[in-house]
């Protein structure tokens, strides 16, 4: 009798904790960014337009990142970025530029760049 409890008992415990390990849920991993519009024509010195940094995960989710992300472009002196506004980019020099958006994802370990290309015409 005892051998058949202890069975019955083991049997239990190992049910119960493969029925808790199935209901673990796993955050969606980032596998991706982008920056959207991924490529923009604009006149000198229009409105600004804003940019955003969208993540891209492996549940097919997706997550606006435009906050998190870190905002550079490759133009001299003043900068189209806005210093104020994440991902808001002024029209104010004549070229093409390119708007990159950089996210570190510290749970992964992994750093993500995606980059946008701008042409501004007089």
């Amino acid at each position: 009798m005892t051998q058949v409890s202890l069975k019955t008992f083991l049997l239990l415990i190992a049910v119960i904790f493969l029925t808790t390990c199935a209901d673990i849920e796993t955050d969606p991993v980032l596998e991706s960014i982008k920056v959207i519009p991924e490529t923009h024509t604009a006149t000198l010195n229009s409105e600004p337009r804003q940019f955003y940094a969208v993540g891209y995960y492996d549940d097919d989710s997706t997550d606006d990142l435009t906050e998190q992300a870190t905002w550079t472009d490759d133009s001299t002196g003043d900068g189209l970025l806005s210093t104020a506004f994440k991902g808001l980019v002024y029209f104010r020099k004549v070229g093409w530029f390119a708007v990159v958006a950089t996210f570190n994802d510290v749970t992964a370990d992994t750093e993500y760049t995606a980059i946008s290309t701008i042409q501004i015409t007089e």
